[in-house]
């Protein structure tokens, strides 16, 4: 059992199941208990007219009856959560830590992120590129959201040769810059982008998306003095040769972002140049 592993069922021990569906705000007026069974509409498939979600109150997990419900195969009342909105199941467990105050230490899981984050980019200086990759993911599954992780996470696909992963990483940033507002940094990823794939339709598209958006920018849009991105990029990873060619902006100070609302790359028809 992984340590992640052990703080999501720690957490899901803690939750109310009558609290998280009371939380979640589905036809509340349906929810029928009887003993250690809760029975209520099913908010992922939204069901109307039956109490197809059963929730064990005393394991904490649950089970939709609908066969064609992603929720039809028995989760943890977290994971229900997370499906609910649309987080990582860590992610998910933070959320409901903070909404329904459960007894967790919640500073204590954002330190331990910070420690994957700082060992994926000694791991990435080292060009133990596997290593560099398990830690961010454990850092990513605690802040999914988190845009400076994200750019990590593009640093070390480049830096294993995986550019068609890191392509995708990036726009996904472009992307949360742009819901965030961060238009200079959204403007200087992609200058580095196409500086690699100058006649790439996909981000010439993103180019038009980006002035529009600037368009209506207002002064608080303006981004904090952010330094030499280049000079930052390599200091942040003097090992890596490869990640060299590619410097990343830096990200939004404490910003967050909301899931990507583009698919990848690829599914556009466009092949990384890198």
């Amino acid at each position: 059992m992984t340590e992640l592993t052990t703080i999501i069922e720690g957490i899901n021990r803690r939750i109310d199941g009558i609290a998280l569906v009371r939380l979640i705000d589905y036809h509340v007026d349906k929810i029928q208990v009887s003993g250690a069974t809760l029975k209520c509409f099913c908010p992922i498939h939204h069901e109307l007219a039956f109490r197809s979600l059963i929730i064990n109150l005393k394991t904490n997990t649950y089970r939709c009856t609908m066969k064609r419900c992603p929720c039809f195969q028995e989760g943890l009342l977290v994971e229900l959560w997370a499906r609910h909105m649309n987080l990582e199941v860590l992610e998910a467990g933070l959320d409901l830590a903070d909404k329904l105050q459960l007894d967790i230490d919640i500073q204590t899981l954002r330190q331990l992120g910070a420690t994957f984050t700082e060992k994926a980019r000694d791991a990435l200086a080292a060009e133990d590129f596997d290593q560099a990759r398990a830690l961010i993911d454990q850092a990513l599954a605690l802040q999914s959201r988190n845009l400076e992780l994200r750019l990590l996470s593009a640093q070390i696909w480049t830096a294993a040769g995986r550019h068609d992963r890191a392509n995708e990483e990036y726009l996904a940033l472009f992307d949360a810059y742009l819901e965030d507002r961060s238009f200079d940094a959204a403007r200087e990823l992609l200058a580095m982008l196409l500086a690699e794939q100058p006649d790439s339709q996909l981000l010439l598209e993103r180019q038009v998306e980006l002035a529009h958006h600037e368009a209506t920018r207002r002064p608080e849009d303006e981004a904090p003095e952010r330094g030499d991105v280049v000079a930052q990029r390599r200091a942040a990873d003097p090992g890596c040769a490869h990640a060299h060619a590619h410097p990343a902006p830096a990200a939004h100070p404490g910003a967050d972002c909301r899931p990507p609302r583009r698919q990848a790359p690829g599914n556009h028809g466009v092949t990384p140049a890198w």
